[in-house]
């Protein structure tokens, strides 16, 4: 269950990045590529913002 809910919330985290994505390419002309290292990024760091954050939680045990 709980794992169901960790992938809901990173799949609508993931439409939300898209979305901003695309909008900020119609903004301020960035390439596709230049847009695809940027959600890369910001990928990783959601992965380890919930690795960190499950650590936390696991710890406070």
């Amino acid at each position: 269950m709980r794992k169901m809910v960790q992938n809901a919330e990173s799949d609508r985290q993931d439409a939300m990045v898209t979305n901003a994505l695309m909008k900020t390419k119609d903004r301020y002309g960035l390439s596709t590529t230049e847009l695809k290292d940027h959600d890369h990024k910001i990928s990783d760091l959601e992965r380890e913002h919930l690795k960190l954050t499950a650590t936390q939680t696991l710890s406070e045990r």
